[in-house]
Formats: C-alpha cells, structure tokens, sequence
C-alpha cells in the first residue's frame, strides 16, 4: 500500500484535493492498482507488487498529485436524503442544547452537508457542516444494536448507519434509503465529495420509500 497525505486537519480544500488525486487514479484504470480509499486527508493505493513496479507507481502518483486539473466528477451533486425524525435520542440532544426537538430537527435539515469520508462500517459517510449548536456528546454506554438507516449525532459531527451495527452516536432519526447493498455492482450509494441534504419526511412517506426498496429518493434535487 501506498499513502498520500495531506495536511492534518479537517479542511473542504484539502478534502477536495483528497478526492480530485483519488478520481484522477481511478479513472487512470493502472493496471495492478487493486483500489484506491481516501480519508479526511489521505489517499491510499492498494495494489499488487507482481503486476506493477512499485517504483513507477510512486512515479505516476507524483505526477498526479503535482497535476493542477481539477476533477469535479462529485462537487455540484447534491444528493437529498429522506429521514423521518423520530430517533429515541433527539430529546435528548434537544434537553442538551436548550432547545426543542423541532428545532433539532430544522438546524439539521437546513444544513448542506459535504461527505469527507467513508468509514467504521461499509459506507458509512461522515459528513462536514452540521450546525455546531446541535453539537451533542456520544452516549457513554454505546447501544450494542442499531438499526440501518439510523441518523446519529455524535460531538461535533453527524452520520447515517449503513447497515446493522453497534454504536455510541445519539439517533436522531432514520432514512429509508439503502446506502450499502453489498449484491450490487456499485454496493455505495455515497462517495466522498458529494454534497449532502436531509429532507423531513413523515411515518407515510417513510413506508412508501422503504416499500419501493429504499433508493427512489436520493438523488432528486
């Protein structure tokens, strides 16, 4: 493995670089590269050193990363997400930050959220740009089993579970959109640098979603 790294910080101009080099080497197709991740702040190439010489490799992404054209092939896409705000913590983020639920529920539907990173399970996207008065600490004893789809508070950050797992963050509600369906040729419905929005959705709407198999929603603007 090969690794990239940028400056150490949590930054939309770094994250843009981030994604700009690991599109470019996607789309470069080389052969012997056997995926390409990225986090924050890094890129990191997989690749088998019996089909490609490591050395020319490091070449190639010397290049890539010194390249000053731009790749946009996420940044303009505003993906809508539909949640239904009923998560069994949002009182408690509310009681938090002194406010109502339905406000929990307005500063966090208002936001325009960038995704830096996929992460801790299949797809899971951390995103960037949650309204900091919703800030709310993770639970001190993590539930052992969360549902996919919940949509989660946790400090200074938000998220969505892709699938079944265990977890600390605070739910705040959930989505009847599928982000990870491992039978599928393109198993994530997020990447990296898109741009995210949540829509308040009610009980009706949720089923009829979740009814059509949970993917009809998410990319209408």
């Amino acid at each position: 493995m090969l690794s990239v790294y940028f400056d150490e910080r949590i930054d939309e101009t770094i994250n843009s670089k981030v994604n700009a080099l690991k599109n470019r080497l996607i789309q470069m197709k080389i052969h012997g590269i056997d995926a390409v991740t990225s986090t924050y702040h890094t890129v990191s190439v997989y690749y088998d050193g019996l089909q490609v010489d490591r050395d020319q490799l490091v070449g190639m992404i010397k290049d890539q990363c010194e390249s000053e054209s731009p790749n946009h092939e996420f940044e303009t896409e505003l993906v809508m997400i539909p949640v239904l705000y009923d998560g069994e913590d949002i009182k408690r983020v509310a009681d938090h930050c002194g406010i109502s639920a339905q406000e929990v529920v307005n500063r966090h539907s208002s936001a325009v959220y960038r995704i830096y990173m996929l992460g801790f399970s299949p797809g899971f996207p951390y995103f960037g740009g949650m309204d900091q008065s919703i800030a709310t600490p993770r639970l001190q004893t993590p539930r052992l089993k969360i549902e996919a789809g919940s949509v989660g508070i946790a400090d200074r950050q938000t998220g969505i579970y892709p699938i079944e797992s265990p977890g600390g963050w605070n739910l705040i509600g959930r989505t009847p959109i599928k982000l990870f369906d491992p039978t599928s040729q393109s198993p994530f419905l997020l990447a990296s640098g898109q741009m995210v929005r949540f829509v308040p959705i009610d009980f009706l709407e949720f089923t009829r979603i979740s009814e059509t198999g949970g993917q009809t929603y998410a990319r209408e603007n």
